[in-house]
């Protein structure tokens, strides 16, 4: 499912609706920088071929990061430290405002949009 102008804006449920692949964006509703998403699980991954699978350009690719210490041993390079650090304050002020209100929030101003652009005709 592509969600990624609207993960944490509006009513979404991965477990309950039994979604396998929610891809999204950490640049729009969830408030990080851009390109602070993992890629697929592995339990994901083994659904399609990995011919399929993109997301080795990703800045934060959890997959590939993963095998630096498995079989493969790919090549390690630096993580970019301050963007994960930057995803885990976007998702602790998600948490702290709590989904249900920023959930109103987006409906809130999504409205206010709506009624501007109609009152211009």
């Amino acid at each position: 499912m592509d969600t990624v102008a609207s993960l944490a804006a509006v009513p979404l449920h991965v477990d309950k609706q039994r979604i396998d692949i929610c891809f999204s964006g950490s640049q729009k509703a969830i408030s990080a920088p851009p390109e602070c998403r993992p890629s697929p699980s592995a339990r994901a991954g083994r659904s399609f071929p990995q011919s399929q699978v993109k997301g080795a350009e990703l800045v934060l690719d959890l997959s590939t990061a993963m095998n630096y210490w498995g079989k493969d041993r790919l090549y390690h390079h630096t993580p970019p430290i301050s963007l994960i650090y930057a995803l885990r304050e976007a998702m602790r002020i998600v948490l702290e405002e709590g989904l249900e209100a920023r959930w109103a929030k987006h409906k809130l101003n999504q409205q206010a949009l709506v009624a501007g652009v109609e009152a211009l005709g």
